[in-house]
């Protein structure tokens, strides 16, 4: 279910992102937002399971681990994400579109 929520988010994202820049930038923007990605996949499988085997290694009656700490280091990144996002389009103002910023002087 949780994934469903990263299926709705991602083109929802790029197309916030996609009106913050002019029109002939749209590929550089898509560019780097997909070569993110494309990082992320890579490396969050390499880090998880590192963070998996710190926590749940030498487990014994003493000490019993905790095997949930990937799911734990996964929720703070993704609420400092949103913490980010949230201050880059202008603390839920709104994002300034491209076309959109015609003032009284304009028209």
């Amino acid at each position: 279910p949780l994934v469903a929520i990263g299926a709705i988010v991602s083109p929802a994202l790029e197309g916030i992102l996609s009106n913050t820049v002019p029109e002939n930038e749209q590929g550089l923007l898509h560019g780097v937002s997909s070569g993110l990605l494309a990082m992320a996949t890579i490396i969050s499988p390499l880090v998880m399971t590192q963070v998996f085997y710190i926590f749940t290694d030498d487990v014994s009656a003493s000490t019993p681990g905790f095997p949930g700490a990937p799911f734990i280091l996964a929720a703070v990144l993704t609420i400092l994400a949103m913490i980010a996002f949230w201050f880059a389009v202008g603390n839920g103002r709104g994002v300034d579109t491209v076309g959109s910023s015609a003032t009284a002087t304009d028209q």
